[in-house]
């Protein structure tokens, strides 16, 4: 399937951390590892500006409500505001202790000039760009601030932290509002052990400003503001974490950014992938959407922006394939086996892109697939540690075995297609003969 991006630019040297439009989407601002501020056309990717903006690295950018100001801030620990036009500086704030994560200004009042920032002091301020001032410091995260986030009504902040929680605050009184530990959303699960962080990487505002969506690890979590309910929790990869998140203005998807150098919208509704977004050859560090949804960016360790448009890119892929496939080359075809957004398996001629087969839709999550070599079987391992075998010849399930403790994430059939391998987060790897299911079980202790 294709990718349909509109427009690569590569402004920097090196990472680019952050890219944002402005409001009438005519220009894109950008920052990165080169420590520079980049503002070019986004029709043409025409450089407008360039300035050298901080003494580190820049990690992210935003621009004011009324496109007048772009603000920057640092590993140096410095918040800086910029003349969009001239690069002139108008703002330097430098009352955080340690390097500046996220800049966002308010949406509302394009006179009112709010910025907020947030950083690894374990703070977030408030600054008034007329007065020139701190208006507001919020305590309350006991670690990094990674990310901040004013409500679409400019009425409330969204903070996430490495300490694992999100939190709500009043934006006009600074008072914490509400705190959620999203490691509360681990501890029921397998895979949490009580020495290892959850990292809450980034948050963002439905366009009601009735949920907030957070993401951590591989998982995103949809909270509902009102009551701090868990509304839904969705896996978005077995063998990848989210590295940042962005909620669609007119709609109810969710862009996400994955370490595995690709980005997927997701539908928050149906909790299905709509689009699988890739080109990019690194990781990617961020996606922003454009204020009426119709454009988002990416920017990535690559150097480059991509500026995508959504309605192309979602309806380009109705179906996408994701990443675990297997591959077998018979008599100069090309036969592939792939895992689909809808959770099937498909067979799929490689030479002709032809659809031979596919499953129903499976539950739990997949998380691994293998041909045998005569191509009359398939086998698939899921997130709940489950194992299925097909036959690629009646269409039908042939067995289904449960013998992980947690997701399968590698299987393998003998060049006979008599005997399954399976390996697993369990730390196991179990030896199956596939049609009598006599198994052999191998413990691997780290």
């Amino acid at each position: 399937m294709k990718n349909i991006y509109r427009l690569v630019v590569r402004p920097h040297t090196d990472a680019v951390y952050h890219a944002c439009f402005s409001q009438d989407k005519q220009r894109i601002a950008s920052c990165g590892s080169d420590k520079t501020l980049q503002i070019f056309k986004a029709e043409s990717g025409e450089k407008l500006l360039e300035v050298k903006a901080h003494d580190d690295e820049v990690l992210c950018c935003a621009f004011s409500a009324d496109d007048k100001f772009v603000a920057t801030c640092s590993v140096d620990k410095k918040v800086k505001v910029w003349n969009s036009r001239t690069g002139q500086l108008v703002n330097l704030f430098d009352e955080h202790a340690e390097q500046v994560n996220c800049c966002q200004f308010n949406h509302m009042n394009p006179r009112l000039y709010l910025l907020a920032t947030c950083s690894n002091d374990t703070t977030i301020k408030l600054w008034d760009l007329k007065k020139n001032y701190c208006r507001n410091t919020m305590f309350g995260h006991i670690n990094s601030v990674t990310h901040c986030r004013f409500s679409p009504d400019d009425k409330y902040v969204a903070s996430c932290s490495t300490d694992g929680t999100l939190k709500i605050w009043d934006a006009r009184s600074a008072n914490e509002l509400k705190t959620i530990d999203v490691r509360d959303c681990f501890r029921n699960s397998d895979e949490y052990r009580d020495d290892v962080e959850v990292l809450v990487k980034c948050c963002c505002w439905s366009s009601d400003g009735a949920t907030v969506v957070v993401a951590a690890k591989n998982k995103l979590f949809l909270f509902d503001v009102k009551t701090s309910d868990l509304l839904a929790e969705i896996l978005i990869s077995c063998h990848s974490t989210i590295q940042y998140c962005d909620f669609c203005p007119n709609s109810q998807m969710v862009a996400v950014a994955l370490s595995h150098y690709s980005v997927e919208i997701w539908d928050i509704e149906t909790y299905s992938k709509t689009a699988d977004c890739r080109g990019h050859m690194s990781w990617v560090h961020s996606v922003t959407f454009s204020v009426d949804g119709s454009l988002f960016l990416t920017s990535s360790d690559d150097q480059t922006i991509r500026i995508w448009e959504t309605n192309k890119v979602c309806k380009s892929s109705a179906v996408v394939l994701k990443r675990e496939i297997d591959v077998l080359f018979p008599r100069n075809e090309a036969i592939i086996l792939a895992i689909d957004s809808l959770k099937r398996l498909q067979l799929i001629n490689g030479c002709t892109g032809q659809t031979l087969y596919h499953t129903e839709a499976q539950e739990p999550f997949i998380c691994c697939c293998c041909l045998s070599e005569d191509l009359q079987t398939a086998a698939l391992g899921d997130e709940d540690g489950t194992v299925k075998v097909f036959s690629l010849t009646s269409g039908k399930m042939v067995k289904s075995r449960t013998g992980h403790r947690k997701a399968v994430q590698h299987c393998q059939f003998t060049s006979d297609g008599q005997t399954l391998l399976s390996s697993s987060d369990d730390s196991t790897i179990q030896v199956q003969n596939c049609f009598e299911w006599l198994l052999v079980m191998m413990q691997f202790f780290s």
